[in-house]
């Protein structure tokens, strides 16, 4: 699933990275990107399924237009086994350390679902 979110968040955007890219200077080449990871996973009681949630972080300078989020939530809820998450989409906006320089990210959550084989 990694390489499918990765391949359809890279149409959204040329900088696009996996995993947590905060103190990494070298991760971040312009103040515009997107990050995406796994947020959690859990299993049912049967221990057949295995539920996935996936958060995407979309990080602009001054603000994350609502087109652009509709934008991916739409090609990220195309992709086969991954749906958009009941999780109330989240906003924050800071400045960056030592600037003027405003930014706002969006958190978005998918999930997957995953049958598994018990041996």
């Amino acid at each position: 699933m990694r390489d499918k979110i990765q391949a359809a968040l890279e149409q959204l955007d040329s900088y696009v990275q996996y995993g947590n890219v905060r103190n990494r200077s070298d991760a971040l080449p312009q103040l515009n990107y997107t990050v995406f990871c796994r947020k959690t996973a859990k299993a049912n009681q049967g221990r057949t399924d295995l539920t996935v949630y996936w958060e995407v972080s979309i990080v602009r300078e001054n603000e994350v237009p609502m087109a652009e989020v509709e934008r991916y939530l739409e090609t990220l809820g195309n992709i086969p086994g991954l749906k958009v998450a009941g999780d109330p989409i989240q906003f924050w906006a800071q400045y960056m350390d030592g600037t003027k320089c405003q930014l706002e990210a969006v958190a978005l959550s998918f999930v997957e679902s995953r049958k598994r084989r018990l041996s």
